[in-house]
């Protein structure tokens, strides 16, 4: 996930800089697409996973 950010982030700069009319677009499009894959590795990362519950371990950890 974080080489694809890096990667699309910079693809995209190049399209941008070196692009045409519509190569310019493809680069923002690219730097759109590795900004979403950001934004969802960081959801990814913050977000709080519940505890698991002790009814939730199979029979044989259960009995110990």
């Amino acid at each position: 996930m974080i080489l694809a950010i890096l990667g699309l982030g910079g693809v995209g700069l190049w399209f941008l800089v070196a692009g045409d009319g519509p190569g310019k677009l493809v680069g923002l499009l690219l730097l759109g697409l590795a900004g979403i894959f950001a934004f969802l590795l960081w959801v990814a990362l913050e977000v709080d996973r519940p505890e698991p519950s002790r009814s939730a371990l199979p029979m044989e950890a259960r009995r110990g």
